[in-house]
């Protein structure tokens, strides 16, 4: 995949699901007049996944966490940082609360966003040196 901006991802995002045309419409009309943060648009992208990935077919679930998985490797810094302190934390989140959730998304993400998310899950654990 090529590499993509971060306005490229987001508008890709939106072609991949109606849920996600949705979530920017909703979003930019909360935002309304000033323009929606594209870190608060992707955090949204994100929690819509993590409450609600039953809701996206198999095909969708497979585009969406490739796009994710472009984000997170991406070598642009806005982008790889959005993706994973937007998206995949509010993913990471939302989905938590419901059991069995994580479980499912985890199986869909790349292995860049699962190391992502792993360390980001495990940095208040005792016995962590970050924590």
């Amino acid at each position: 995949m090529k590499s993509l901006n971060l306005p490229e991802l987001i508008e890709r995002f939106q072609t991949l699901s109606q849920r996600f045309q949705k979530v920017f419409a909703e979003e930019t009309a909360n935002w309304d007049p000033e323009p929606v943060p594209d870190f608060m648009l992707v955090s949204a992208f994100g929690r819509t996944i993590g409450e609600d990935i039953g809701s996206f077919d198999e095909s969708e679930r497979l585009n969406i966490f490739l796009l994710i998985e472009a984000g997170v490797s991406s070598d642009d810094a806005r982008v790889s940082t959005a993706i994973t302190t937007g998206l995949v934390e509010a993913m990471i989140s939302s989905s938590v609360q419901f059991p069995g959730r994580w479980d499912v998304v985890k199986s869909y993400m790349g292995t860049e966003s699962v190391i992502y998310a792993e360390a980001w899950l495990n940095q208040d654990e005792p016995g962590n040196p970050s924590a």
